[in-house]
């Protein structure tokens, strides 16, 4: 971390991650809510991941 003066105004301030607990839960429970999203958005019942080359091979084979 570089060293500033307090009387240096124009440059931005540091800002100290709150490393408690309770900061940290609350941050995964962000990310989690956030992964949450994405994983709806690309394999739920209209996600991206049906229309992939992937699925479309893994049905071919499970069919026979």
């Amino acid at each position: 971390m570089e060293e500033r003066s307090l009387d240096q105004p124009d440059l931005p301030t540091l800002i100290v991650p709150d490393l408690s607990p309770e900061a940290r839960r609350k941050q995964a429970l962000r990310w989690r809510a956030g992964l949450q999203e994405q994983v709806e958005e690309r394999v739920g019942p209209n996600g991206t991941f049906w229309a992939t080359r992937l699925y479309r091979i893994v049905t071919r084979i499970w069919t026979g």
